[in-house]
């Protein structure tokens, strides 16, 4: 069994291309695609939890951590945060930074 380790990775921010900024805002949407991409059914890993868990840091609430495999991912301030065992973070984190363009 691999140690446990965590990994941060940057919240993807929405960029305007009618005004040609980033908002400033998160971009969920970016947000949502990555991580069902990063997801994998045949441990549990449903959209309809992402749907959900997006759902309450859009509204603000405190969600709790949502399951991707054999990891967590939390959201601390402006940071995705990853933990877990070593090699599932690794993974999650490789897929992630791919699917964000980081």
């Amino acid at each position: 069994m691999s140690e446990p380790v965590e990994r941060a990775l940057p919240l993807p921010y929405a960029f305007d291309v009618t005004i040609g900024y980033w908002t400033g805002e998160p971009d969920w949407e970016l947000l949502v695609q990555a991580l069902a991409g990063a997801a994998d059914p045949d441990l549990g890993d449903t959209s309809a939890a992402i749907f959900a868990w997006i759902g309450a840091l859009r509204a603000g609430e405190a969600a709790a951590l949502l399951r991707v495999g054999n990891a967590a991912v939390s959201l601390t301030g402006a940071e995705l945060v990853v933990s877990g065992p070593s090699t599932a973070v690794e993974a999650l984190v490789g897929r992630l930074a791919a699917e964000l363009s980081v």
